[in-house]
């Protein structure tokens, strides 16, 4: 017996996520919020995340030359794997809740790397990849680049 799908676009970069759902017909998106999606606000430099500057210290060698002590881990790249933490977990949860069958994951390339490391397998197995970033496209171009995938029947509906 077939069921109506339930398909989720989500279109993310490494710092924002949107939810669209396709409509009844299938013909558009309407935008809606993702449910658990913790905000992690991720600057646009690591200036934004961390101290404005480095702290100093005495080099080894004496002389008095004082030298910039480099942090151990970027903040800005911190603060972005944080908010790809956060978005898998989103959807982890929505998974595992059954509020979605299908998954249309619009994300450029180093996010869906992110990403992956974090998704559990019923999200994976229930996912297709769209490898842009169309975080900043208009509604009707995301809707062209996935009106396919979501259109698309498999022979079964889990």
């Amino acid at each position: 017996m077939h069921k109506t799908l339930r398909s989720w676009v989500v279109v993310a970069d490494s710092a924002r996520a949107q939810l669209f759902i396709p409509n009844e017909d299938e013909t558009s998106l309407n935008q809606s919020e993702l449910p658990g999606l913790v905000r992690v606000e991720v600057g646009h430099h690591s200036s934004d995340v961390g101290s404005d500057a480095p702290g100093r210290s005495f080099g080894s060698a004496g002389g008095g030359v004082r030298h910039g002590i480099e942090p151990r881990h970027d903040p800005h790249k911190q603060e972005k794997h944080k908010f790809a933490v956060a978005l898998a977990d989103a959807l982890n949860r929505a998974c595992l809740g059954r509020q979605y069958d299908r998954l249309v994951l619009v994300v450029p390339p180093r996010t869906l790397g992110e990403l992956r490391q974090s998704l559990s397998q019923p999200v994976q197995s229930c996912m297709e990849v769209v490898a842009k970033d169309l975080t900043k496209a208009s509604l009707t171009a995301i809707w062209s680049e996935v009106a396919e995938i979501v259109r698309h029947r498999p022979l079964t509906a889990h």
